[in-house]
């Protein structure tokens, strides 16, 4: 009799997760599970709304049109200078969100390579649809970290769901912008 129990129970147990698979990819997760970020920052799963269209945080993007000072530039440790950021992105998985462009230095490497931290960090509320902008991010060599007196700088990128609490939808890396600094 309590193997038969534990065979129904097992059966019932399958039945249901079957029929919340069936349930989850007709309407998709419920709002309190949808948008939730994975480890690689890129939304796992999004939650339809009746009549909406479902994107993907893959097709959101964020491009470089200009970088001032230019990539390459030699700045000097300890000297204050504002990054004028040129951008254009593409917002289609959500109505609004927050972007941050991110100043990574790089202690001791010329290269933008090895160990990183954030140093510097804008962040602007974006839109869905195609725009572009600028984004200044100051950059002071003293701020929240011991200064150090070579190294080099990177830009990137995250798209966040929602900013105030932390929850990243993507994260963008941009390669061949590259500062050093001595």
């Amino acid at each position: 009799m309590a193997e038969s129990r534990t065979q129904i129970v097992i059966a019932l147990i399958g039945l249901a997760g079957v029929l919340g698979a069936a349930v989850i990819s007709k309407y998709g997760l419920p709002t309190s599970l949808a948008g939730r970020s994975s480890a690689s920052g890129t939304k796992t799963t999004s939650g339809l709304e009746r009549g909406t269209h479902e994107q993907s945080a893959d097709s959101d993007l964020v491009n470089i049109r200009n970088v001032n000072p230019p990539g390459g530039t030699v700045l000097q440790a300890g000297k204050a200078i504002d990054f004028k950021i040129d951008l254009s992105y593409r917002l289609q998985s959500l109505d609004n969100a927050a972007l941050s462009i991110d100043l990574d230095q790089h202690d001791n490497s010329t290269n933008c390579t090895g160990e990183t931290h954030i140093h510097a960090s804008q962040h602007v509320p974006i839109t869905r649809g195609e725009h572009q902008i600028t984004v200044a991010v100051p950059y002071r060599f003293d701020a929240g970290k011991p200064a150090v007196n070579s190294g080099s700088i990177s830009v990137g990128a995250k798209i966040w769901s929602d900013f105030d609490n932390r929850q990243l939808l993507k994260s963008l890396p941009f390669t061949g912008y590259c500062w050093t600094f001595n």
